[in-house]
């Protein structure tokens, strides 16, 4: 199979990803008005019935669900503001849209905080919220308790994303500084009925984690509160943080639907790989952890699954790695994985290794993952390029900068965290 082949096969089946999760068509599929009647998986509601629409929400792909929601809900929807990333905004007509920082909150994240919180407090009995939820959510609509400054929460922030922590600790804590998450937003929401659609970035998608759970309760613990600071070696933060939770009666007129995840992106790989001759396979499971560890866990299976069958193999996976920095390069989980993939399979055989983000953005680059293949790591040593000495230093953007593999896609209003593969001919 031509090295060209593959490279295209993978960019094809990784988009066919992309549109199974795009916002317009996750909300084509989950929502239906018949007249006046809303019908959401098994639930319906009678939009007569209620004197307001609101429309609320944030996250990477709020924008394109507030868009989607304009077509379906027409005149019926009265007014209501989302949050969204730079650049990830779309033009809508009744909704606001207030673009803000990510994956550090800045200014236009409390801007987009108290608007957020304003229209939820406007809500009452007799009307209906629409909160719509993306991976971002946790940092792109911000409100803070009154001893934490901005500047506190981004500290915060950078010291939690470079501690290796995962997104469900450090969505824990950000819980504890929040006037919004954990469940916060439920109460401000209430009395009026809310229907929260959510696209879920988490693995097994954990409604307390996904956007740090704005519109349900909050399980988190103190224990563990104080059990996830004390491993990262966060014990600064002890006295400024403490878990706290919301009154049941908040959420009982709260149906939380999740309409897309990664499951759902996987099966768009699955059947394009399918129709372009592959044997297509799933990892057991999803994917956690160090980006390169589980960069190997994932080669060793597919190269084990490989020894057994004779046609193509497409090995694909999902989830979100982690990395623990200690160098001072650029890079993203993906990227870091995707290095580390070259330099587990070298070029003892013919493949093509590929990850990247459904959201399009793998760390603070303007890269959504990155590509390599036996040919590129042949390419890069003969450029006396040393591909341990890049991922020792975790620079793996200006690696695959030089080599030209990265993938970039934009925005791709969607977010449902990385995609994995590993093409065997």
């Amino acid at each position: 199979m031509l090295h060209e082949t593959m490279l295209n096969d993978a960019r094809a089946i990784f988009d066919a990803s992309l549109k199974a999760v795009h916002a317009h068509e996750l909300i084509r599929r989950a929502v239906a008005i018949d007249r006046s009647i809303l019908t959401v998986g098994q639930r319906s509601y009678d939009l007569d019935s209620f004197e307001r629409v609101i429309v609320i929400g944030a996250g990477k792909a709020s924008a394109a669900m507030a868009e989607a929601i304009e077509d379906l809900f027409g005149e019926k929807i009265t007014g209501g503001v989302v949050a969204t990333k730079y650049g990830h905004t779309r033009p809508l007509n009744k909704i606001q849209v207030i673009e803000a920082g990510h994956p550090l909150p800045d200014e236009s994240s409390l801007q987009a905080g108290d608007a957020i919180q304003r229209a939820a407090e406007m809500a009452n009995k007799n009307d209906l919220v629409v909160l719509l939820l993306s991976g971002g959510a946790s940092v792109l609509m911000a409100s803070f308790k009154k001893y934490f400054t901005l500047e506190d929460s981004i500290s915060l922030n950078k010291q939690l994303l470079s501690c290796g922590a995962n997104i469900h600790e450090m969505n824990v804590i950000r819980k504890c500084i929040s006037n919004i998450h954990g469940g916060k937003l439920a109460k401000s929401i209430y009395p009026a009925t809310c229907l929260s659609l959510i696209i879920s970035d988490v693995i097994g998608n954990r409604l307390a984690d996904i956007g740090s759970g704005p519109a349900y309760p909050n399980d988190s613990s103190a224990d563990e509160v104080y059990t996830i600071l004390r491993k990262y070696k966060l014990d600064q933060w002890l006295p400024r943080i403490e878990s706290e939770d919301v009154d049941s009666e908040f959420f009982k007129n709260v149906d939380n639907m999740i309409i897309g995840d990664n499951d759902k992106a996987l099966s768009g790989c699955e059947a394009t790989a399918h129709s372009l001759g592959y044997e297509c396979r799933r990892a057991r499971e999803m994917f956690a952890g160090e980006a390169r560890e589980v960069t190997v866990k994932f080669i060793n299976e597919a190269l084990a699954l490989k020894s057994r069958i004779t046609k193509p193999l497409c090995y694909i996976g999902g989830g979100e790695t982690t990395v623990t920095l200690s160098g001072h390069g650029k890079g993203g989980r993906n990227q870091e994985a995707v290095l580390s993939g070259m330099m587990t399979l070298k070029d003892a055989r013919p493949y093509l290794f590929f990850c990247a983000g459904t959201d399009g953005t793998d760390g603070p680059t303007d890269a959504a993952g990155a590509w390599v293949s036996d040919k590129i790591y042949q390419k890069a040593i003969e450029k006396n390029m040393n591909g341990l000495e890049y991922l020792n230093n975790h620079d793996s953007y200006n690696f695959f900068e030089k080599t030209r593999t990265h993938i970039r896609t934009g925005p791709t209003m969607t977010n449902v965290m990385d995609v994995m593969m590993l093409i065997l001919p």
